[in-house]
């Protein structure tokens, strides 16, 4: 997970930068407006009927949601 967060934070910034020198960026300093977890690693995670399970430091976690189709689009 920390290896995904910092591909995602050195992806931002390298897109800031292009921005900046190009002068579409609209502020000095690169902002984030949405954060979004991956797991980039199949091992750490699984999908199964209405749960999410994600490894984490203490062990598995399960995420219980309701189904809909856009979760489903991959």
């Amino acid at each position: 997970m920390i290896k995904d967060a910092y591909r995602d934070a050195v992806r931002r910034a390298k897109s800031f930068r292009k921005l900046k020198k190009e002068g579409r960026a609209y502020t000095d300093k690169p902002e984030v407006k949405k954060v979004t977890i991956t797991y980039s690693d199949s091992q750490d995670w699984g999908i199964g009927d209405g749960v999410i399970k994600l490894r984490t430091h203490v062990g598995w976690v399960e995420l219980h949601y309701r189904n809909h189709k856009q979760l489903h689009r991959w």
